[in-house]
């Protein structure tokens, strides 16, 4: 008989028992998700604040923008966008999601190539540029929407002009770009194997000044890649550059919260 009792018995148990999680209460249940938040814990801080959003849909929209700024804290700027864009799709004038989506934005990918980063560069200047008046932190981030629009256009060297300088003159091209150290290099190791191939072709010895030759051809094509190739990175620099002073201009860099250090955006 009681065999047959014993599991409908224990369903009832089992369903009569409260959700862990429902037995906090929801002022113990952010608690915790801001405890960790503050701590530096983010990927825990972002589970935390998933569940506070899941449980207590009240509190969900704000602990949305918390999961956001853990992730862009944690560095997962990609999830932070991912989950912004979203949000700023089902309310366009959410303006506290556009200031997160376009910080993250400006923030991801930073040691890639500029070139790599100005599509999502201009996304976040659009973004800035569509908040509304009222608040110091907004406009600062407004201004850098119209600082940005309003720049003046970075100085880039050419690389087809130093490619062709340093194909006529190996470290040419570099020194044209002020890298004097590598142009020198790249004139004297280019230029001794060079005279080196020509020594041994005119003692008689054609392998030898095939080898040397041949290692001279390396160097050559390699100063010319190295010309172009700095030519771009010189560029890229500056842009870089030219957006990090704006950013430092008007504080727009988002520093996640601290115990007893307060945080931006």
């Amino acid at each position: 008989m009681f065999r047959y009792l014993f599991w409908p018995i224990l369903l009832v148990l089992i369903a009569t028992q409260p959700l862990p999680l429902l037995a906090q209460s929801l002022a113990e249940v952010e608690g915790l998700a801001k405890d960790f938040y503050l701590r530096g814990e983010y990927y825990r801080s972002v589970t935390e604040y998933q569940r506070l959003a899941f449980y207590y849909p009240q509190k969900a929209a704000q602990a949305q923008l918390m999961v956001a700024r853990a992730l862009m804290a944690g560095g997962r700027q990609a999830e932070a966008i991912a989950l912004l864009e979203k949000r700023v799709q089902l309310n366009p004038s959410d303006w506290e999601a556009l200031m997160l989506l376009g910080l993250a934005q400006l923030d991801q990918d930073q040691a890639a190539p500029f070139g790599l980063r100005q599509t999502q560069v201009e996304a976040a200047m659009a973004h800035f540029s569509r908040l509304p008046s009222g608040e110091p932190m907004r406009e600062r981030l407004f201004d850098l929407s119209q600082d940005w629009r309003e720049r003046a256009p970075v100085a880039r060297p050419n690389p087809a002009l130093a490619g062709g300088l340093s194909a006529v003159i190996p470290g040419a091209g570099s020194a044209y770009l002020g890298r004097w150290r590598e142009g020198s290099y790249a004139f004297l190791i280019t230029g001794l194997f060079a005279l080196g191939s020509r020594e041994a072709y005119q003692s008689g010895q054609p392998a030898l000044g095939a080898v040397l030759g041949g290692f001279g051809l390396v160097f050559y094509g390699g100063n010319i890649y190295l010309a172009v190739n700095s030519a771009h990175k010189l560029g890229d620099q500056n842009e870089a550059q030219q957006l990090e002073q704006y950013r430092r201009k008007q504080g727009a860099f988002f520093i996640p919260e601290q115990p007893q250090k307060p945080g931006r955006y």
